[in-house]
C-alpha cells in the first residue's frame, strides 16, 4: 500500500496486490493486481496482470503488452499504449490519448469515455452507442465519433464490434475482416461497408456495401434496405 503523499519506484508486482493512494512510478504488473485509488502512476508496464484505476485515481504512460487496464468511476488514463491485451473503460471512467495498436483491444463501455485515440489498422474497438463520448483518428486519417447516441465512421477490425443499441444510429462503418456490426432492435446503421466483416441486422440497415468476404446477417425482424 502506497499511502497518499508516499511514493513508490519501479515495484515489481506478481501475484499480490499493491494499492496506490500517492504515487508509484514504472512499476512492472506481471501478475495480481494495482489499484490506483485516488493516486497516480506514471509509466506502468502491464505484462499478464491487472491495473485498475479509480476514484479520481490517474494512470499515465501506461504500457499494455497483455492483460487488462479498467477504468471505472472517476478514474482517468492518460497516453496509454495498447499493445496487446485491454484497455476497459467502464461508466464514468475517462481514457485519453490511447494509442490501440494492432493485437491490442480498447472496449469502451456504456456511459464510459474515450478521446483522442489512435487507431490502427489491425487495433480493436469495441464500443456501444451508448458510450458517452468517443473520438479518435483511424490508420488511414479519418475521424470517427461516438456521441449523443450516433457513431460516425468506425472502423471495425481484429475482434473489433460495435454494438449500435435501440434508438440510436451509426453512419459509414467499415466492418473489416474480424469485425462486427450488431444493429439492435429500433437501431439504424446507414452506409456500412462491408470486407471481410460481418453486420448483424434485428433493426434497419441502409445502404450497406457487401464487398469480397462480408456477411451480413437479418433477422426475422430486421430489415435491410438498398444493399449492394
Amino acid at each position: 500500500t502506497i499511502y497518499a503523499s508516499a511514493t513508490s519506484d519501479k515495484a515489481n508486482i506478481k501475484g499480490g496486490k499493491q494499492t496506490v493512494y500517492g504515487l508509484a512510478t514504472e512499476a512492472n504488473i506481471e501478475s495480481g493486481e494495482q489499484i490506483v485509488d485516488g493516486g497516480s502512476t506514471d509509466k506502468t508496464h502491464i505484462n499478464g496482470g491487472t491495473q485498475t484505476v479509480q476514484n479520481y485515481g490517474k494512470a499515465i504512460n501506461t504500457d499494455i503488452v497483455s492483460g487488462l487496464q479498467q477504468i471505472v468511476a472517476n478514474g482517468t488514463a492518460e497516453d496509454s499504449i495498447i499493445n496487446g491485451g485491454s484497455q476497459v473503460v467502464n461508466e464514468g471512467g475517462l481514457a485519453e490519448n490511447s494509442v490501440l495498436n494492432d493485437g491490442g483491444t480498447l472496449d469502451v463501455r456504456e456511459q464510459g469515455s474515450a478521446t483522442g485515440i489512435q487507431q490502427s489498422s489491425q487495433g480493436a474497438l469495441v464500443a456501444t452507442t451508448r458510450a458517452t463520448r468517443v473520438t479518435g483518428t483511424r490508420a488511414d486519417g479519418v475521424a470517427f465519433s461516438i456521441e449523443q447516441d450516433a457513431a460516425n465512421n468506425i472502423l471495425l477490425a481484429n475482434g473489433g464490434v460495435l454494438t449500435v443499441e435501440s434508438d440510436t444510429t451509426s453512419a459509414k462503418t467499415q466492418v473489416n475482416a474480424g469485425g462486427r456490426e450488431i444493429v439492435k432492435t429500433k437501431a439504424t446503421a446507414t452506409g456500412t461497408t462491408l470486407t471481410g466483416g460481418e453486420q448483424i441486422v434485428e433493426g434497419v440497415a441502409n445502404e450497406t456495401t457487401i464487398n469480397d468476404g462480408g456477411i451480413q446477417t437479418v433477422s426475422a425482424n430486421g430489415e435491410a434496405i438498398k444493399t449492394k
